[in-house]
């Protein structure tokens, strides 16, 4: 790793350059949802992250700050619709469990936390901040159980990074974290892919499942991954709970609402025809 900035200088600059960052209006094609610095020692990463505590401007860019120590890198994502599109899809999903009574969050014990930016700093490497697009929690567990993470102009390598910490740095109670990419295509069309990261599968064994969003595979049959309710808990469910019980995730709903963003932006679904 080339040596760290620590200096005041380069410490208000940066500062500057992510108040300039989260003050653009928002406009999908026009590469304002992210922006990172390399080369940020721990102490001046909490530095520049503490010149925007209670800032209205950070706060109403649904900015998501990170920290990662181990590449001394501040990644920051602005929300939009675009990018809490698979955020939103997973909270439908929830609605739909939770209709099906699938997850027993009926009662205080069972209880299962959703929502979306809310920033950790309780990992085991204490430099680290990490704030996901979206994620479900067990009320008694101080990580997520099931994480969401989507980029648009974020790189792929960065967003695999927040995808490492996740694995690294939650003793073990992150089970499932679902990672999506937009990218756009030489012809100006949106490709996009969903990945399904297990960082802490059987036998402590990662494994990952990849589907396309777009360009659509050609099959018409409706594509349905699954989570179970021992990665929604954590791994350990309460009294009563059946941990082999399954969640269905409709990837083709997630790829219409993919298409309606998209759309809603001006921009082309790859290889979409209608």
């Amino acid at each position: 790793m080339a040596s760290l900035f620590t200096s005041a200088a380069q410490q208000d600059s940066i500062i500057t350059a992510i108040k300039t960052f989260i003050a653009l209006p928002e406009s999908v094609p026009d590469n304002t949802d992210y922006i990172s610095f390399s080369n940020i020692s721990a102490v001046n990463a909490h530095a520049i992250r503490s010149a925007f505590d209670n800032d209205p401007i950070f706060d109403a860019a649904y900015a998501r700050f990170t920290y990662d120590p181990m590449f001394g890198q501040i990644r920051i994502t602005r929300g939009s619709p675009l990018i809490d599109v698979t955020a939103n899809w997973l909270q439908k999903q929830e609605k739909k469990w939770k209709e099906n009574r699938a997850v027993q969050i009926f009662t205080y014990q069972n209880d299962i936390l959703s929502y979306g930016g809310l920033e950790l700093r309780t990992f085991t490497i204490d430099t680290i901040i990490k704030t996901p697009c979206f994620c479900l929690q067990p009320w008694s567990k101080p990580f997520p159980s099931v994480v969401v993470e989507t980029g648009y102009t974020q790189p792929l390598i960065d967003l695999e990074r927040d995808k490492e910490i996740w694995k690294n740095f939650t003793n073990g109670e992150t089970k499932v974290v679902i990672m999506t990419k937009f990218a756009m295509t030489a012809r100006g069309t949106v490709m996009a892919d969903v990945w399904f990261h297990r960082p802490q599968a059987a036998n402590g064994i990662s494994t990952s499942s990849r589907c396309a969003i777009f360009p659509a595979p050609r099959s018409s049959q409706t594509e349905v991954f699954f989570l179970d309710l021992s990665e929604v808990y954590g791994g350990e469910c309460p009294e009563g709970v059946d941990p082999d019980r399954i969640l269905e995730l409709d990837l083709t709903e997630l790829r219409e609402m993919c298409r309606e963003e998209l759309r809603n932006n001006e921009l082309v679904p790859d290889s979409d025809d209608r």
